[in-house]
């Protein structure tokens, strides 16, 4: 009987006009505010109006090419030229990217100081200017410095057909000068075969430093002689 006379009162119809009360409004209004407050905080709802908290300062892309050719000079006369499928500016304007697409980026140095009639190799006293060629998977070029990062596949070929194989190559403006901190090949044009752990070759000073696991492999006549100096283990 008890669950007809509820069923029998729910169902009457005009049960919610005589359950109504004045204070259930601004009750529910006041409940309707609080879960929407909690829920947007629970979202960690962000206002579109307020200030964005300061962001740390990156080399982020400001401008992208496609298909470029980069040359530069030196008091008028050209020193480089540089060819990449794609290349991205960072937005201080310092640092070019050049990425490989269809082809690995690569380029060639020139009107470089020619070493070779320093070291007293050639016969003639002309001055000749010296030239190198490169190519790697990705290159930066720092234009504050003016040097060239080569990373990823590096090969470099001076016009005597020195080669260099490695995976990083730095080539400093200032010095002439090139540097690696990854296993590197070099073969000489006059037969000499070298690889080390890290290399460092600055052509203006004639010198080439070689360090970690090194093996040189190269001819030898009568009248020249190579010094090793020995090191103790520390």
């Amino acid at each position: 009987m008890k669950a007809a006379a509820l069923w029998q009162a729910l169902n009457k119809r005009y049960y919610l006009r005589y359950a109504f009360r004045p204070w259930m409004i601004p009750l529910g209004v006041i409940l309707i505010i609080g879960l929407s407050g909690y829920g947007l905080w629970k979202m960690s709802a962000r206002n579109p109006a307020a200030i964005e908290p300061p962001v740390e300062a990156q080399d982020q892309v400001e401008l992208r090419f496609y298909d470029v050719e980069l040359r530069g000079r030196e008091q008028g006369t050209p020193f480089f030229v540089i060819f990449a499928d794609e290349v991205e500016v960072t937005r201080d304007n310092r640092y070019v990217n050049f990425k490989e697409g269809a082809q690995k980026p690569h380029g060639e140095f020139f009107n470089l100081k020619d070493w070779e009639k320093d070291l007293g190799n050639t016969d003639t006293t002309e001055d000749n200017r010296r030239s190198i060629v490169w190519e790697a998977r990705r290159a930066t070029y720092d234009r504050n410095q003016q040097d060239l990062r080569m990373e990823e596949d590096v090969e470099v070929i001076t016009d005597t057909k020195d080669i260099v194989l490695t995976d990083e190559l730095l080539w400093k403006k200032q010095d002439e000068s090139l540097s690696s901190t990854k296993r590197s090949k070099v073969r000489t044009h006059k037969g000499a075969y070298m690889t080390a752990d890290t290399m460092d070759v600055k052509t203006e000073a004639k010198e080439m430093y070689l360090e970690g696991r090194v093996y040189i492999e190269m001819p030898i006549k009568e009248e020249q002689a190579i010094d090793i100096e020995e090191f103790e283990k520390k």
